[in-house]
């Protein structure tokens, strides 16, 4: 179920690590600036950067559960936007009875 996300995320992990490589080595001028604390700075930018790279895979595996459970509980674009809508509510019981499902099924 994770694997969508956890691979963006590494694919992205590694394509940012290579670009700020090239960029540290080529373009930075961090030591003129920021003197000892360049490492320091490098590195908080970097950090700064891989988080926004979890987000996004965290993301990307929100997106892919809410449409599985779209495409399952057959509710449409539509009936998300009117939240007086009967199949909202009918969503909700959907959920729980799948959910017990699941759990009884990894139960056995």
């Amino acid at each position: 179920d994770l694997w969508p996300g956890v691979l963006t995320t590494l694919v992205l992990w590694w394509v940012t690590t290579q670009a700020y490589s090239y960029y540290l080595s080529h373009f930075a001028q961090y030591a003129k600036v920021y003197a000892g604390l360049a490492g320091v700075v490098a590195t908080l930018i970097f950090l700064h950067i891989i988080s926004m790279i979890f987000l996004f895979g965290a993301e990307v595996n929100a997106w892919r559960i809410r449409w599985h459970r779209l495409q399952r509980n057959k509710i449409t674009k539509q009936d998300l936007e009117r939240p007086d809508s009967a199949k909202l509510g009918e969503l909700d019981k959907l959920e729980m009875a799948n959910n017990e499902r699941d759990g009884a099924s990894r139960q056995s």
